[in-house]
């Protein structure tokens, strides 16, 4: 898809190489992961009856990498996909979308993760593909963290970071991150720390 601005300049295109097309859970397993923008929804086709027959919907409430999640479900129904090499959408870049705002809600962070921690128990992705959910889970858990303690200006009370904080533990402890990725968590864990120590500097 390419990305405009206002004045329908573009900024920047995100392709792939080559029209492609995946078949069976391990070509899409393979080929997710590395598709360009997985999460948005804006640059994809959809069969509405499977989504209305599975009722597929996004979540309300949180405005977290909702689109992630969804096509993270929408992947369990599906046995193939086509991608085409042409950037055949233009997304206009709004300055004022939620995406651009500098706060979010921590506790979006902490439901988003389980979120993500629901579609791993289904045992329904390959292990690419739980892989990359689960490294997204780790993020999330980060950002939280990032919103409560390394940015002290956030309009948010100590009570509230200290419960905030509280329940992320909680939730991590009890997540599949922590149940089958234990051995990749720490390494992931600083990698999105040493982000936002750069955000810092």
């Amino acid at each position: 898809m390419r990305y405009v601005n206002n004045d329908n300049e573009e900024q920047e295109t995100k392709t792939v190489p080559i029209k492609t097309i995946a078949k069976g859970s391990k070509d899409l397993d393979e080929i997710c992961p590395t598709l360009p923008q997985f999460c948005w929804v804006t640059n994809k086709l959809y069969n509405s009856a499977l989504i209305q027959r599975n009722k597929l919907s996004f979540m309300e409430e949180s405005h977290i990498h909702e689109d992630r999640i969804f096509n993270l479900n929408y992947l369990q129904f599906i046995n193939s996909l086509v991608m085409l090499p042409s950037a055949t959408y233009n997304y206009l870049v709004n300055p004022l979308s939620l995406s651009h705002k500098k706060y979010c809600n921590p506790e979006m962070f902490i439901f988003s993760s389980e979120k993500m921690n629901c579609v791993l128990q289904k045992k329904i992705l390959g292990e690419r593909m739980s892989e990359y959910t689960a490294k997204f889970m780790c993020r999330f858990y980060i950002h939280t963290f990032g919103c409560c303690i390394i940015y002290p200006r956030r309009q948010i009370s100590f009570k509230e970071r200290y419960n905030v904080i509280k329940r992320l533990f909680n939730s991590l402890s009890k997540s599949e991150l922590a149940k089958c990725y234990r051995n990749k968590l720490i390494k992931w864990m600083l990698s999105d720390l040493w982000y936002y120590a750069k955000r810092l500097i």
